[in-house]
């Protein structure tokens, strides 16, 4: 899952969207609006000033949030229908990944895509 497939998901108008699990680190955001995404919600900056102001945010080289994205009062949860519905995404995509995986390591051997009979 990426920030880019949150945002197409939950239909948020962003520049840029990133995503890490645990929400305590990031790329900096450089385009905005930005989202920053973590595995239960996200926070949405409009603009960099906002970004920048923001004392929790230990904006260097990289982005550190020390304890985590869901710490800061901004954060919003997914709802449960969000998480469904980003759930179902997340599990049609290894699905897909997974048959065309197969598909390319049968291809060099006909012996695994005949029937055994």
């Amino acid at each position: 899952m990426t920030g880019k497939d949150l945002i197409k998901i939950l239909d948020i108008e962003a520049k840029q969207a990133l995503y890490r699990e645990d929400g305590k680190w990031y790329h900096n955001l450089t385009k905005f609006p930005g989202v920053l995404f973590d595995k239960g919600g996200y926070v949405i900056f409009s603009n960099k000033e906002e970004y920048h102001a923001n004392s929790n945010l230990q904006i260097k080289q990289d982005l550190h949030i020390k304890n985590g994205l869901s710490s800061l009062v901004e954060y919003i949860h997914f709802n449960n229908l969000d998480r469904l519905y980003i759930e179902e995404i997340v599990s049609l995509k290894k699905n897909s990944r997974r048959s065309k995986t197969n598909k390319t390591r049968n291809r060099g051997n006909p012996s695994k895509s005949k029937i055994s009979r």
